[in-house]
């Protein structure tokens, strides 16, 4: 089985996210799934990046290097026998390349994983939540699955409102406490999902739940 990751990194904005991802990658890797991973950003990833990468995902080598451009990564997926991308929201960039994309591939299978609300944080931020309202209700909308660690902290973000077909959803982790406020626009929360993930139990549990999803969409089975 081979999937595509796509972790948003840009500008600061999304590393609590891209440690979970990146967790989950490794979660993935682990259990035999072939995992590529791009990321979205446009700098350098800082020494912080590197290293929250490298301790939510210890076996991975993360290196920075000059991206091809998104017109071919998107033209590669089906010729590089990928079976299923998954996406990481909130994101930034490249969101009409992987829009059409699906649009133009609709039994081509696509998770998306809510992490949290955008949160405000400078100025240029407001155009990044903007974009997020914009694209994360089009993604829901062409998803085959949307997920999160848990149904109680999705039910109080945007993400519920912008997922019409509830049927859609599936619970990574539907048992586990959420006092933990996973899911609110606050980006220290992002330790909690690290926190939940970082439970073997729940780490296991979280993977082979993705496992499952995977293994059904690329036999052809939908939910909707």
């Amino acid at each position: 089985m081979r999937v595509l990751h796509i972790i948003p990194l840009a500008f600061n904005y999304f590393n609590d996210i891209a440690r979970v991802a990146f967790k989950m990658a490794e979660g993935l890797e682990e259990a035999g799934v072939n995992v590529d991973i791009i990321t979205l950003q446009y700098t350098k990833p800082t020494r912080e990046q590197q290293a929250q990468v490298a301790e939510a995902a210890p076996s991975r080598e993360y290196k920075y290097v000059e991206q091809q451009p998104v017109e071919r990564v998107v033209e590669s997926v089906k010729e590089e026998d990928f079976q299923l991308v998954h996406l990481h929201c909130p994101f930034f960039g490249a969101g009409n390349d992987w829009l059409r994309f699906k649009k133009e591939n609709p039994e081509f299978p696509l998770v998306v994983t809510y992490h949290r609300d955008f949160a405000l944080t400078d100025f240029f931020s407001l155009y990044v939540k903007m974009y997020n309202r914009y694209y994360a209700p089009r993604f829901f909308s062409v998803a085959d699955v949307v997920t999160s660690l848990n149904f109680e902290s999705f039910y109080h973000t945007l993400g519920y409102k912008y997922l019409k077909n509830k049927e859609k959803f599936i619970s990574l982790l539907p048992n586990t406490e959420t006092h933990l406020k996973v899911g609110t626009t606050d980006t220290t929360q992002g330790r909690g999902a690290m926190q939940l993930l970082e439970n073997k139990e729940n780490f296991v549990s979280a993977t082979e739940t993705l496992l499952g999803i995977y293994g059904k969409l690329i036999e052809g089975y939908r939910l909707v």
